[in-house]
């Protein structure tokens, strides 16, 4: 991966998930906080990423489609909204489920390409997922069969089981983190893990 900076990957679990504000795909865009997160983003990381747009938003980060200037690698960039930033302990978590996410190299897990931090922009490089999650699945299809059931969760079964493995606890394990891949891959997403979590080896 890049440059490394000590700390956090998926934004702090405090009471609960973060809650999640899509702007696309026809989920409302309430982020409840103008700042121009795009602006903030492209003016410390044009020289890495091509930031296309803004995909989503958290109430501690903004997610973008972007494009690694030397790779031409598609991904989503995670960046912390500058109010996190400024938090020591929540910029050292972001890095760390990073750099924990990164050792599970495993199809159904999530990708981590790249962190770092560069201008006081703190930030993540992920596989640019397309598809949609369990939950939402459910939400627009109903009850699905048991045959569909074992299907889905069997891989993401088997990317839990090596996360353990690898003396790592996910965290935040609910319908919205197994997410349905159009290449048809379920892939493990929403790590909740926290500092102290990862055994010492």
């Amino acid at each position: 991966m890049g440059s490394k900076a000590a700390g956090n990957a998926e934004e702090p679990q405090q009471s609960g998930s973060p809650k999640i504000i899509y702007l696309q795909n026809g989920l409302p865009v309430d982020s409840g906080d103008n700042f121009d997160s795009i602006g903030y983003a492209k003016s410390a990381l044009a020289s890495k990423y091509d930031i296309i747009e803004e995909i989503a938003r958290t109430e501690t980060s903004s997610v973008f489609r972007a494009i690694h200037v030397q790779l031409g690698r598609e991904v989503a960039l995670k960046v912390l909204l500058r109010k996190v930033a400024q938090d020591r302990e929540r910029t050292g978590l972001f890095h760390f489920r990073a750099r924990a996410i990164d050792k599970l190299s495993q199809s159904n897990i999530v990708r981590i390409y790249d962190d770092g931090v560069d201008s006081g922009v703190h930030y993540m490089a992920m596989e640019l997922l397309k598809g949609t999650d369990l939950e939402r699945r459910i939400t627009e299809r109903g009850n699905l069969s048991s045959e569909v059931v074992v299907a889905m969760l069997t891989p993401a079964i088997g990317a839990l089981s090596h996360v353990h493995r690898n003396a790592i606890v996910h965290g935040n394990i609910k319908s919205s983190s197994i997410f349905l891949h159009r290449d048809g891959r379920i892939i493990l997403t929403g790590f909740g893990i926290q500092l102290g979590i990862e055994a010492t080896r």
